[in-house]
Formats: structure tokens, sequence, C-alpha cells
């Protein structure tokens, strides 16, 4: 799609859509970016309906050239694959505007707390059902040939009838058999679901499971340019550069 779409349709619905700079303006901005590689995330209404948005239009030019385009490009195509297999834990993707912007089906949700925020705020956790339908959820897409890429809590929501749902898959990667970049990035979604799930309910991961979790030497280096490198110091100086 371009920059100026009429309507698309949804569900069998038709939804005008503005030219995306009127899009951008009325939506709600529900996370800024908060790096070269992130896009905005928002919230637009528009035919009765809300939708979620994640844009690098309002970004510079060197992170929509170097980011922008293959992160939306790449989401698009993984939420389509994930969808035709059957995967209804991610968003429905619903429209590309133009090269930068992705429209996707809105969840209703709260992003994932760990045990130490949910104690802190005197807030209960999700039920024990909730982290066994995850862990199998993950099972599942990775039998499928799927890896995230990047699991964490701010992309895991606790819907509001209960049930987990996966966000973010601009670094995801689908590859029947896998590869070997999609085997250090299935060791990455194991490792970060073994830690997330463990802080509530470890005695749901057996001793193989516990060492396939463990975290290979591609992926402790990745962890420590990430932590000491990039967050120490590269994200700091792009952002004082903006």
């Amino acid at each position: 799609m371009t920059d100026r779409n009429p309507t698309i349709l949804f569900f069998d619905e038709e939804v005008a859509l503005p030219a995306l700079p009127e899009l951008l303006r009325e939506a709600e901005v529900l996370r800024k970016a908060t790096s070269l590689a992130n896009g905005e995330v928002l919230c637009w209404q528009g035919g009765g309906r809300r939708f979620l948005v994640k844009s690098f239009s309002r970004k510079g030019w060197f992170s929509r050239g170097c980011f922008g385009r293959a992160c939306i490009r790449n989401e698009w195509r993984m939420l389509a694959a994930l969808w035709r297999q059957g995967f209804r834990c991610v968003p429905r993707p619903v429209a590309l505007i133009g090269s930068h912007t992705l429209l996707m089906e809105w969840i209703n949700g709260v992003e994932l707390e760990s045990a130490a925020h949910c104690r802190r705020r005197g807030e209960s956790a999700p039920p024990e059902a909730f982290w066994v339908e995850l862990k199998e959820l993950y099972c599942a897409i990775h039998k499928a040939g799927f890896v995230h890429g990047d699991v964490r809590r701010a992309n895991i929501l606790v819907q509001a009838d209960g049930h987990p749902r996966l966000l973010d898959w601009a670094t995801g990667r689908y590859q029947a058999p896998m590869g070997f970049w999609a085997r250090q990035l299935l060791r990455s979604d194991r490792f970060s679901l073994f830690k997330i799930i463990s802080d509530f309910h470890p005695e749901l991961f057996s001793e193989d499971e516990r060492r396939l979790a463990q975290p290979g030497g591609l992926l402790r280096l990745g962890r420590f340019l990430r932590q000491k490198l990039y967050r120490g110091f590269l994200k700091h100086f792009f952002a004082w550069c903006r």
C-alpha cells in the first residue's frame, strides 16, 4: 500500500484510512522509539475499531534506511506466515502503509510483569495455566520452524481472557529445517522463556529442558555486547544525537 490508502478490508469489513501523516497524528502513542532499531508503537481508531500501529515514519533517515523498512516488512511476513499456519496467539497483520508502517489487529491485554514487580505492587501473578499455555505456545511455534528472537516480558501480553499473546516479531525468522542462525535464535528464545517462566513456576521445566535453555557461546557474547556496549554506551549516544 502507498501512504494514501482509501480503504482496507479487515474481517470482511471495510475501514477507511486517512493518509499516513494524519493517521499518525490521530493515533495515541503507546511506546516511543527508544533506539535506532525500534519504531513507535501506537493505537489508532477507525471504523469503530482499534488497531495496533508500528511505524518508523517519524524516525530519522538513518533509522528508516538501516532498520525501518527491513523490520516492518519482516514483521509483516512473519505475522502473515504464523496466521497461515493457524497461530492466533499473535496480532493479525492488516496492512502495510508505505515502506515503514505496519497496521495490525488490536489485542486487549497488559504487558507481563516480573514476579518482583507483582509482589511490590501487591498484584497477583497470572495463574499456572497461563504459564503452561505460554510454554506450549512457544514449543509449537518452534516445532513449526518459527523463532521469535526477542522473547521478553514487554513482548508478552496477558490478554483480558487470561491467554498469552506474543508481540514484536520484527527480529523473527521462519526456516524449516532451521539453519545456523535460526538455531542460535532458538537458543535465545529458550533461554529467555526459561528465565521468564522460572521467575514464577520453575517446576514446569524438566532437566532436559533446563539443559537446552542454557546459553551457548554466541548467545553469551551477544548478551554481553548488548548489555555492556549497546545499552551501556551506544543507546545513550544515539539518543543524545537525536
